[in-house]
């Protein structure tokens, strides 16, 4: 009787023992699922939001370039092409063409884009600065325009052409008019450079006018033909591309990118140029200049 009852309660105890040791066990272990599965999210995104802050926090370097007034829309051209290659562009315009080389050696410029480096040789020597020209990159040129005549073959004889007044566009015009047919020179009299003294040969008896830049572009319905430059043509509002001679080479005057001597290898360097030969840049400068300049790739 008793002892059978006893018996009875002891096991009824025992297993619901059992039956709550199961359940907080199973508890126990649900709990510590939920709290490592917490824990690899919490990292993941803890992770995440690292990834995130490391890439907001990257800084974007800005360049700043110095320009002169006729290359401003030129320099402003690169601004889309260079953001592509994780540069801002600040382009710093100058009213002279010597304080854009000033600036740059002073160090509040990484930069200029506006000179060819016959005038950064000339600029270094007389300031004693050592800014380095890297890289030709485009230029103006000299060609030989006529609002009567169609092509230099149909010049006639005892035609009137201007020309540059000053000592290295005139030398530059004159060897466009030797290559040109118009009249043959003989040895270079000014320090390695053409006068109108020079010439040996002029079978159409041509006659050349020197004028300063206002009077070639004005000078073009007075006379047969004027020497001209193509950014001179675009400034005065007539089409650059006009000409009906145009000069073979104009590397030696191409215009370049300038920086200080330690600078040279800079990491900048590269992605600049880069950004400067897209076609998107090209199409911005020739829409905006109608084609006054010419690429050297």
């Amino acid at each position: 009787g008793g002892g059978g009852k006893l018996y009875l309660m002891l096991l009824y105890t025992n297993r619901r023992k059992k039956k709550m040791m199961k359940k907080r066990l199973i508890s126990t272990m649900l709990i510590m699922a939920c709290t490592m599965s917490l824990t690899l999210v919490g990292c993941g995104v803890k992770g995440e939001r690292k990834e995130e802050t490391k890439e907001n926090s990257k800084e974007v370097v800005t360049l700043k370039i110095g320009a002169s007034p006729n290359v401003v829309e030129v320099v402003k051209a690169m601004e889309s092409s260079l953001e592509k290659e994780g540069y801002k562009l600040e382009v710093v315009a100058f009213d002279d063409i010597k304080q854009p080389n000033v600036a740059l050696d002073e160090g509040s410029l990484d930069g200029n884009l506006y000179q060819h480096k016959p005038f950064l040789d000339s600029f270094n020597k007389d300031n004693g600065t050592n800014l380095t020209f890297v890289e030709p990159l485009f230029g103006g040129f000299t060609a030989l325009y006529s609002e009567k005549w169609d092509s230099v073959e149909n010049l006639p004889e005892n035609a009137k052409i201007g020309i540059f007044q000053d000592a290295s566009n005139q030398h530059r015009a004159l060897v466009l008019g030797q290559d040109a047919g118009l009249f043959t020179l003989g040895e270079p009299s000014n320090n390695g450079m053409y006068t109108l003294l020079d010439i040996k040969e002029n079978p159409k008896n041509i006659e050349l006018v020197p004028l300063d830049t206002g009077g070639l572009n004005t000078g073009l319905s007075d006379l047969d033909g004027c020497f001209n430059q193509g950014t001179s043509m675009f400034l005065a509002e007539k089409d650059p591309t006009s000409y009906i001679a145009i000069e073979k080479d104009n590397t030696k005057f191409a215009i370049g990118l300038v920086v200080r001597e330690e600078d040279k290898n800079a990491e900048w360097i590269e992605p600049f140029i880069k950004a400067f030969r897209t076609e998107d840049t090209k199409n911005k400068i020739d829409e905006y200049y109608k084609g006054s300049y010419v690429y050297f790739d």
